[in-house]
């Protein structure tokens, strides 16, 4: 039995949706927003705020439905390469993405782990040309990896 690990999606949670929490706390308190009387760009601002906010919860109530009902699907393939991907958790630059194939597959599957849960899910590196059975979710905006085994392929 696979144990899955889901810090990945948990990082996903945190890192971008708390960036629009904090962003939208931040606007609001800049505005002193529980002062009665605000002129029109600061009734913007609050407005702004509030839209940040909305955001912020939708994804988060997106990534805690997988979260609490994951759909884990899985992948055999061989290791062809890694690179950074900040762009499927913005802004930090802490996702990698890493790219596997099965001889037939094209595009190549990605997926996508940050820096620390890979550390918990697969501490050693991914050896190129090596086979492995990717576990992965499929979330928003990319396939995020949450076990991972080493493939032995019979000869």
């Amino acid at each position: 039995m696979i144990d899955y690990n889901y810090s990945g999606i948990l990082y996903k949670l945190i890192a971008p949706c708390g960036i629009f929490f904090w962003g939208g706390i931040v606007i609001l308190l800049l505005n002193k927003f529980w002062e009665k009387k605000h002129d029109d760009s600061e009734k913007k601002s609050i407005r702004n705020a509030c839209i940040i906010l909305g955001v912020g919860v939708i994804a988060s109530l997106l990534f805690l439905v997988d979260i609490v009902n994951p759909k884990v699907e899985s992948y055999t393939g061989y290791f062809v390469e890694e690179y950074r991907d900040s762009q499927v958790s913005p802004p930090l630059p802490y996702t990698f993405a890493y790219v596997f194939c099965d001889g037939s597959s094209n595009p190549k599957p990605i997926f996508n782990l940050d820096i620390f849960s890979k550390k918990e899910i697969y501490p050693e590196d991914f050896v190129e040309n090596q086979w492995y059975t990717i576990y992965y979710v499929d979330l928003i905006d990319s396939s995020t990896i949450v076990a991972v085994e080493e493939y032995i392929q019979n000869s």
